[in-house]
């Protein structure tokens, strides 16, 4: 049975690329004959043909900027200025980036075209949606998808950056557009317990960010189930289980000095011996001083017996 289903999901899959190819392979041909036309100087006839490939709701962003190129300049070549600056800001709103594919236009059309982008400005309306998984899986790989939503008609691709957390660099990858505007990237699983940083940005042909999702400095964290910062790691807020905390410099605020680190000198006991001391001292000196200052009186000295 589960063959069965294999071999049924690949059909579809054929089914669906080969619609797709056709699809595109339409834009392709309205695009290619929108130049003979041009080329053969029916300038109506190849603006029809290129006002299909902007109809068509399958051509790519490269396929429609140059239809609106093409346009842009036989509207120049039938003096139509007007319509020209209306096709060239509609060109510069799927891609600001965007330059003339052909450098021998003449002088006339590349002025013009510069002046219009001097004086264009972007009106860009792009939204991105991540979608992510709940939870990391413990090993292999994990998809990211982006889902553009507004004016994406200039949108040639999707890149992902991602990073494990702590990490200074970022890895890119290229996203795969599934269905219409969604746009998926399997990246590697970071190391157990690791958080996944990531960014989205989506591009014209020319490389220009139409739309950004996260940044370089403001990732998003698709974080791990049960996780915590490893040990030592740059983004740990806590020293690691088994690091001594450094001692504190600072002195305890109290009004008094403990009296273990009270000086000898300034302790009770030594004043209360030096004041004995000199008590005792003054006393003995008045004693003599006493002694010696007596005269005999007139009544002699009396023996006791």
């Amino acid at each position: 049975m589960s063959r069965v289903r294999s071999i049924v999901s690949g059909a579809l899959v054929l089914v669906i690329a080969s619609f797709a190819l056709d699809a595109a392979g339409e834009a392709a041909d309205a695009l290619a004959a929108g130049r003979s036309l041009w080329r053969s100087f029916e300038y109506e006839d190849a603006i029809v043909q290129l006002q299909a490939v902007l109809n068509d709701p399958s051509a790519s962003a490269a396929q429609r900027l140059e239809a609106l190129e093409l346009m842009a300049v036989l509207h120049l070549t039938l003096r139509r200025d007007a319509q020209a600056q209306e096709t060239f800001v509609r060109l510069l709103n799927l891609d600001p980036g965007h330059n003339l594919t052909d450098p021998g236009y003449p002088p006339r059309v590349q002025e013009f075209y510069a002046n219009a982008r001097r004086a264009f400005i972007p009106q860009i309306s792009i939204e991105i949606e991540p979608v992510v998984p709940s939870a990391i899986p413990d090993s292999g790989t994990l998809a990211l998808t982006a889902v553009i939503t507004g004016d994406s008609q200039g949108v040639e691709r999707a890149l992902a950056f991602v990073r494990t957390a702590g990490e200074t660099s970022y890895r890119r990858a290229l996203m795969r557009r599934q269905d219409g505007n969604e746009f998926t990237a399997d990246v590697p699983t970071p190391p157990q317990g690791r958080d996944l940083e990531y960014y989205f940005e989506v591009q014209a042909p020319s490389g220009h960010v139409l739309g950004r999702l996260g940044s370089d400095s403001d990732p998003r964290t698709l974080v791990a189930s049960g996780s915590a910062p490893p040990p030592g790691s740059a983004w740990s807020s806590t020293p690691p289980p088994g690091t001594a905390t450094p001692p504190t410099t600072e002195q305890p605020d109290t009004a008094e000095t403990p009296r273990a680190s009270r000086p000898w000198y300034r302790t009770w006991w030594f004043w209360t011996i030096v004041g004995g001391v000199v008590v005792t001292g003054t006393a003995v000196g008045l004693g003599v001083g006493l002694q010696e200052d007596v005269e005999p009186g007139t009544l002699g000295r009396i023996e006791l017996p």
